[in-house]
């Protein structure tokens, strides 16, 4: 769980560390092998049924690294605040996960892309923890504001596979909005 937060906490201290003066928009920039990027996202998402059943909003931190042209792995850590139906309490969830995105071509200053990813995490609540295997998929565009640092919108879908004690899967759909810098 510590190393969780850590993970959150490394964009914000990279984005300070970021000049903040205007270059040139990177027109045509193409991801190379070797490039590395740490970004950090909130976002809101939509649960459906099963324990986590509610509304969530969610913090993710993220270090990606370039293993050939346009495709970027890397490591994700997740915390959500989730909003259970119908309790006072809210549901914690945190996770770490594995990722791999493929960015499509270049339009102007902006990059779509897709994304899959599958982690490991825990659901707690009061007395209540239970581990949760989840698997997601996203797309996504980012737009460059500088040569090296962009804004990322996302829509994603996950799904949440409990054990057969905790009362059922749950998937969720998921937006968010971030900020990435590669170096």
């Amino acid at each position: 769980m510590k190393l969780t937060r850590i993970l959150l906490l490394l964009p914000l201290a990279a984005f300070a560390s970021c000049s903040s003066h205007p270059t040139a928009q990177p027109e045509g920039m193409e991801f190379e092998p070797g490039l590395m990027r740490l970004g950090g996202a909130i976002g809101f998402a939509s649960n459906g049924t099963g324990v986590l059943n509610g509304s969530a909003v969610q913090l993710e931190g993220t270090f990606g690294y370039f293993t050939s042209e346009n495709i970027e792995v890397g490591m994700s850590g997740d915390f959500d605040s989730i909003n259970i139906s119908g309790s006072a309490d809210n549901l914690e969830y945190t996770a770490l996960n594995l990722f791999g995105r493929y960015y499509t071509s270049t339009y102007g200053a902006t990059r779509p892309y897709a994304e899959l990813s599958a982690g490991l995490g825990t659901a707690s609540v009061n007395s209540f923890e239970e581990n949760v295997t989840a698997i997601a998929g996203a797309i996504g565009v980012m737009h460059f504001i500088d040569s090296d640092l962009a804004i990322e919108l996302e829509l994603q879908k996950s799904e949440y596979l409990l054990p057969d004690t905790s009362g059922g899967d749950t998937s969720s759909w998921g937006g968010s909005v971030g900020l990435a810098w590669f170096f």
